[in-house]
Order: C-alpha cells, then sequence, then structure tokens
C-alpha cells in the first residue's frame, strides 16, 4: 500500500528498504536499519497495528540467533502532526471478507478494508466453538481427494 520493500537475509544484520515507483529506475534506495546481530528471520506486524501517531510505516520483529525477539521499528520523519494518508492508505481489516464455506464454493473477494485515521479498533469476534468429534465412519466416508470433494 506504501509501495515500499523491506530486504533482508538470514543470517544478515541489516535491512535495507526501498520504495518502487512506475517510472525508470522503478527502485529508489531510502534507508538501511545496520546490526551486527544476524537474524534467522523476521515477522511484520499488520500495518493496523503500527503507531500512526508517531509516523512508524511498518515495525518488524527479529529473530536473532539465540532465539531472542527484537523489535524494529520505521518511523517516517514528518513535521506535521495531521493524519499522513499517504502512510496510511486504507488497510487491511480484522474481519474476513468471507466464510470458509464461500471460499471452498470458488467465490473471490477482496480484503475488507478499515481506515487508520482514528486509530484501529477491534471489532467483537465471537468465541470459537468447535464442531463435534466425528464418528470414524463419517471421517472414512469423507472426499479422499479434490475431485471428490467438489463432487460432494
Amino acid at each position: 500500500s506504501t509501495n515500499m520493500i523491506f530486504l533482508s537475509g538470514k543470517g544478515d544484520g541489516n535491512i535495507r528498504y526501498y520504495e518502487l515507483v512506475q517510472d525508470r529506475p522503478y527502485c529508489y534506495y531510502l534507508d538501511a536499519y545496520n546490526s551486527s546481530a544476524p537474524q534467522r528471520g523476521l515477522g511484520c506486524l499488520p500495518k493496523r497495528a503500527v503507531d500512526v501517531a508517531g509516523c512508524e510505516g511498518a515495525r518488524f520483529f527479529k529473530v536473532q540467533v539465540k532465539g531472542l525477539i527484537e523489535p524494529i521499528s520505521f518511523k517516517v520523519p514528518r513535521k506535521s502532526e495531521l493524519f499522513q494518508e499517504d502512510l496510511f492508505p486504507p488497510c487491511q481489516g480484522d474481519r474476513p471478507s468471507m466464510t470458509a464455506d464461500e471460499w471452498l464454493s470458488g467465490v473471490n473477494r477482496g480484503p475488507v478494508t478499515i481506515s487508520l485515521r482514528d486509530g484501529f479498533k477491534a471489532t467483537e469476534q465471537k468465541d470459537f466453538v468447535a464442531p463435534e468429534k466425528k464418528s470414524a465412519e463419517e471421517v472414512d466416508s469423507a472426499p479422499k481427494s479434490e475431485k471428490e470433494l467438489r463432487k460432494a
């Protein structure tokens, strides 16, 4: 949504980030996070959870070699205290856009988006209730392949 790409490598401690654009040269170097501690992996926090007031464009969780997890914040310096629409366009919310049954029947729908202008407000979620355990006969009669599933 912000046309930024973050690049890092396993065993490297640095994260470089670039802006992607439509015109040549298509990619502009923005900055880098430099660290001597190598990473085993990265996890990205959803956009709806970043600090909007602090102009935090992204937050990653870096898994270090010894198993430590380090939060890394990428902030965009801005002079204005106003909401930054270019940094925070509508992003994916916390509600699914379809049910599992709709998806299995072939429905294709984009994500439900939300505005971060007033901050993220979680929607009330229903408690998950697991279905009752099926008997061995029901499990054996279940489709075994995708073709059987489509016919069912």
